[in-house]
């Protein structure tokens, strides 16, 4: 798997990789498909709100994992595609949102649909029960912080 750590950052890929393993029981197809799901929403918001250095190699993967990885993932399903589309509506609502500089509180919620599809992964793989058993884990997991979520976009 190419995950661009330099991107996530090296911590947090960690982080990611301990959670991902538990809840999808060390099945690799499932952790590539979150850790791509992942890398595609940071590259995006890179993209759009400029604070880190993007380089052609970090947005190539990025396209590929969304035209190819992804799609061909064992566990895409149609409903999970539709999960993942709905993140991709609530990020780009996030996304005006900041640029008219509106509605922080908002754009900070909408952007943790991406767990959503972490969760969606689980449930087609272990099941809906098993989702929800995991569901307050993986919510919880969300590590950014409102306030300075707030601070970096009036900063900006």
């Amino acid at each position: 798997m190419m995950l661009k750590e330099d991107i996530i950052g090296e911590e947090a890929t960690g982080a990611f990789i301990q959670l991902f393993a538990e809840i999808y029981k060390g099945d690799s197809a499932a952790i590539d498909l979150a850790l791509q799901m992942l890398y595609v929403v940071h590259v995006w918001d890179d993209l759009i709100d400029e604070d880190k250095t993007l380089n052609s190699s970090h947005i190539n993967l990025a396209f590929r994992y969304v035209i190819y990885d992804i799609p061909m993932n064992k566990y895409m399903s149609r409903e999970l595609n539709t999960l993942w589309l709905n993140c991709y509506n609530q990020w780009q609502a996030a996304n005006e949102m900041e640029l008219k500089k509106e509605q922080y509180e908002k754009a900070y919620m909408l952007r943790a649909q991406i767990y959503s599809c972490f969760i969606g992964i689980a449930a087609n793989i272990f099941g809906v029960q098993y989702a929800e058993s995991i569901s307050y884990k993986v919510y919880s997991f969300y590590g950014e912080n409102f306030e300075k979520y707030k601070e970096e976009m009036n900063d900006a």
